[in-house]
Formats: C-alpha cells, structure tokens, sequence
C-alpha cells in the first residue's frame, strides 16, 4: 500500500510539473474595454455586405469567445490577432481584433454560418 501511495505522489508530481512549465494560451491577455475601436477597410466592407454594426462589434469584443484555434497570439503585442465569436441576431459571427495599447483594430469580421458574396478586394 505505501508503494502505491509513493509512485501515486510521484507521478501527481511529474505531472504537475509538466503542467507548469507549459505556456497557458488561455491566460492571454484581451482587453474587452478599449478606449476606441478602428475598423479596417476590409472589415468595414463585410460588415457593410453582411449588416453587421458597429455595436454589434463592440458586443462581440465585451463578450465574445476568444477561439484560440483561429487567433494568432504568437507575435508582439500590437501584431496578435485574436479570433472572438458568438451569436448575433441568429448568426454565428467571428471577428478578428489586433489590440494595440488602448485601441482595438478589427480587421475582418465572418458569418460562420452563411457564405456572402461580398467584393472586398483591398485597393
């Protein structure tokens, strides 16, 4: 019995180990209350396309879910890109936010649910 209980305590030791050494993405930083929010010219044209507000936006940033998968939060702070979703008027949005200081930049923002055909070529 205090055989089990040693090689117990030695393997909840290796793991927590091995857990602490690992980076946690999902600690990453996102302020959801910048003092200005800025839009794209592509952002503004699908959200133009696909009737999405600014408020709507400003929703997704307060409340939205980062999904880690999509955002790419290797890189230094003004150049992460976070993927935020949630549910608006009965659609499944993503936006993509690069916080920057105090501002939030949105650079695209997707139904995930309808495809659109929008012509938002950057010029």
């Amino acid at each position: 019995m205090k055989k089990i209980v040693i090689i117990a305590a030695v393997y909840a030791a290796f793991f927590w180990l091995c857990k602490c050494n690992l980076p946690n993405r999902h600690n990453e930083h996102f302020n959801r209350h910048p003092e200005s929010i800025q839009y794209s010219h592509h952002a503004r044209c699908r959200m133009d396309c696909r009737h999405i507000s600014e408020q709507d936006i400003k929703s997704l940033i307060e409340s939205g879910d980062i999904n880690y998968d999509k955002s790419e939060l290797q890189a230094d702070d003004c150049n992460k890109r976070f993927a935020l979703e949630g549910k608006l008027h009965n659609e499944r949005l993503r936006i993509i936010v690069a916080p920057c200081g105090t501002v939030d930049h949105v650079i695209t923002c997707i139904d995930l649910d309808k495809e659109w055909s929008c012509n938002c070529e950057e010029k």
